[in-house]
């Protein structure tokens, strides 16, 4: 399934930092490959999210480890 990416922002590659101070608290915007993405999540999107939320939140307590899924949430690879 596609990820859902409505329009692309801007054409200058941002690094981490500077999609950071720029868009930090706005979680409308995502950061792919250094460009800014403008999100609108379609009803499958939601879906999918929502499921993938579901089966981890259940391999969790089924483990008994003591970790919780965000909601939201910011990923920067090494």
């Amino acid at each position: 399934m596609p990820l859902a990416i409505d329009q692309l922002i801007q054409q200058k590659p941002l690094s981490v930092d500077e999609f950071l101070a720029r868009y930090g608290s706005d979680n409308r915007y995502e950061l792919i490959d250094g460009e800014v993405f403008d999100l609108e999540p379609t009803g499958q999107h939601e879906e999918v999210a929502a499921f993938i939320t579901a089966k981890v939140c259940v391999q969790i307590d089924e483990t008994g480890l003591p970790w919780f899924v965000l909601q939201r949430g910011l990923f920067a690879p090494f």
